[in-house]
């Protein structure tokens, strides 16, 4: 890294006023494919009412087959007279199923329509001991509905994955860790790669919804395991064990005696036999372990098939509420924590009330740090915009509320930190991109 600018923790204003360079700009954290299709689709994120849902232009790109599909809504934005229901959409959209993911990419809400050609029409969601027939889809329920939309053809991928690299290029962005990759979007990279338009430096780990999709994932990663090309690293497997704190999933501990909220989304044995079949291949495994509970588990049964003589790297994707004790198991283990500031400037309305006397664990950045646990900073886009000082705004004003202080200049955990990345410097002055050398 080389900077022009001094750094201080508490005045955000020396990044955006100063100039400084960062070599190997690196984003730990992004949805490729995603975020391309979201610049492309349907945006909720200003979503504030009914009439606004009335006001959508429908456009043929908005739609997958005769599927609507959105992205983005978060209900703490919502008027309070606009109600998160099936009977909202039906009202505006009577006509074809719709799915609107929300900005967590963890939640979604249907018309009834969509609920009765997924066979859900009757499902009832448990929400704080009521039967709630809200068209709400969590979790597992909620990927059934996504993964039941047409697939995107070939060439739409291909102009997804193009539109995102312009995205993150635009940012100073230069490598990439994507976490949902399969088989088409690999087809699809080394086709750009080929045709000399693939520009960035890109990590790919392929994704799995449950154990029998597990054997997919796996089977595709071994085609491509040792294809390794100047611009893409097959990386391994990436599942998630928990869910996001902003659809209520994510799995939190609430002292002695007082139990867990949330979801734990694979089983104890299942989450083993997946940590020994891709480490035994030499494969990275990426677990998105988001509440203190899920990453204690995580830690503890990555614990138990070590000390059976099987041992690989661990990916820990968000890590946002941390006990002092899972860093402690941490230790003995190939640990890298990939965190993404940025989430902090859009839970800090809620964080407080929902973590309650957990906020002092929340975000852990300086406790990983001081523990030497190798961590890794990016964005989640297009769950939040990929942007570097975004990640740096949230750094330097969550010390007064709470989060202890990062002492160190953030910009070294935005560096990729392995040797098989491209030469690249992304300079900036005044808060902007400025130029990108290429070496």
């Amino acid at each position: 890294m080389q900077e022009t600018g001094s750094y201080t923790t508490d005045k955000l204003p020396k990044y955006r006023l100063d100039s400084f360079s960062v070599n190997q700009l690196y984003d730990s954290h992004v949805h490729w494919l995603n975020t391309g299709d979201l610049a492309l689709g349907l945006n909720l994120n200003t979503l504030r009412n009914e009439d606004q849902l009335k006001a959508i232009e429908l456009k043929e790109e908005y739609f997958r087959g005769e599927w609507l599909y959105g992205f983005g809504w978060d209900e703490n934005k919502f008027d309070l007279d606009f109600e998160l229901h099936r009977a909202t959409l039906d009202r505006v959209f009577p006509n074809f199923p719709v799915i609107f993911s929300r900005a967590d990419g963890h939640s979604s809400w249907l018309n009834s329509l969509a609920l009765q050609r997924l066979g859900m029409i009757d499902f009832l969601l448990l929400d704080k001991g009521e039967l709630n027939p809200s068209g709400i889809l969590r979790e597992r329920e909620h990927m059934i509905g996504i993964l039941n939309l047409p697939p995107l053809t070939h060439s739409q991928i291909v102009d997804r994955l193009l539109v995102a690299q312009e995205i993150f290029l635009s940012q100073g962005f230069t490598h990439i860790r994507d976490m949902a990759s399969d088989q088409r979007l690999w087809n699809a990279a080394r086709e750009l790669e080929n045709q000399g338009k693939l520009r960035m430096h890109v990590e790919l780990n392929f994704t799995c919804e449950d154990r029998v999709d597990f054997e997919r994932a796996l089977l595709e990663f071994k085609q491509v395991q040792t294809a390794k090309t100047p611009h893409l690293k097959p990386r391994g497997i990436k599942l998630y064990f928990d869910g996001s704190l902003g659809s209520g999933t994510a799995l939190l501990g609430r002292g002695p005696g007082q139990g867990v909220e949330g979801l734990q989304l694979w089983s104890h044995e299942d989450l083993v036999y997946v940590l020994n079949k891709t480490w035994a291949i030499g494969a990275e495994i990426s677990i998105h372990a988001l509440g203190d509970e899920a990453v204690d588990r995580v830690v503890r049964l990555c614990r138990q098939v070590s000390a059976r003589g099987l041992s690989g790297i661990l990916n820990l994707e968000h890590v946002q509420v941390l006990r002092n004790e899972t860093i402690q198991l941490m230790k003995p283990l190939h640990i890298r924590c990939h965190l993404q500031p940025c989430h902090w400037l859009s839970d800090r309305q809620w964080l407080a009330q929902r973590l309650k006397d957990k906020i002092v664990e929340a975000f852990p950045w300086e406790r990983l740090r001081l523990a030497q646990v190798p961590i890794c900073f990016g964005s989640d886009s297009p769950i939040e915009k990929a942007d570097l000082f975004q990640n740096l705004e949230a750094i330097a004003l969550s010390k007064d509320e709470g989060i202890p202080a990062l002492s160190v200049d953030p910009l070294k955990f935005h560096q990729y930190p392995y040797q098989d990345g491209c030469r690249t410097i992304s300079e900036f002055a005044s808060g902007k991109l400025t130029q990108i050398h290429w070496g």
